[in-house]
């Protein structure tokens, strides 16, 4: 799996999953995961890449879409996270409200 990123098309290469929340749950996308359309909650979402190494991003307004072995991730606010751990980054939602 492949993630192509909007500001100058650069593709993120060996994903092995990426994994967030929706408003019905956690889910996890491998690759070569059926179509499918997630709405996300405002939060983490991690990308695991093949060699094990771990990027977490903080999204707000976001729609995952997977269609024909291609994913693509559209949102309003996409920030990349230091390795802190999601439970914080909820944390930091959840006071913002």
């Amino acid at each position: 799996m492949n993630i192509i990123t909007p500001d100058d098309g650069s593709a993120l290469s060996k994903v092995k999953s990426l994994s967030g929340n929706t408003v019905t749950g956690r889910f996890t996308v491998l690759a070569q995961h059926e179509d499918y359309l997630f709405s996300l909650k405002d939060g983490p979402v991690s990308i695991l890449f093949e060699g094990g190494t771990k990027k977490q991003f903080l999204v707000e307004g976001a729609i995952l879409r997977v269609h024909g072995g291609s994913y693509i991730l559209t949102a309003e606010k996409i920030i990349e996270s230091l390795p802190i751990g999601g439970e914080f980054l909820e944390e930091c939602l959840d006071q913002r409200d």
